[in-house]
């Protein structure tokens, strides 16, 4: 599948079971909590390519106050903090 946009080729996502789905442990071990950050590490990433597609697809026709983009920038901003200084 190809962005409509610029071409460029997308990935889609595949539902699985989470009985399906790798464990991950309960974080007693370092891979287990390095597969943990990992997983937290790729949910921020979803959330700012979230965010940029309400930008892009929202902002003009709803006129979004820009409190709403501080209050994302900076909750996203503490989310990479508090991983980043682990």
């Amino acid at each position: 599948m190809r962005c409509a946009v610029c071409g460029e080729a997308l990935v889609v996502a595949v539902l699985s079971s989470p009985s399906r789905m790798p464990k991950l442990g309960k974080g007693s071990s370092a891979q287990s909590r390095l597969a943990m950050l990992h997983s937290l590490a790729h949910t921020g990433s979803w959330a700012v390519n979230l965010f940029g597609d309400i930008v892009v697809r929202f902002s003009a026709q709803m006129r979004m106050p820009q409190e709403f983009f501080d209050d994302f920038a900076q909750d996203e901003g503490r989310h990479y903090t508090v991983l980043f200084a682990r």
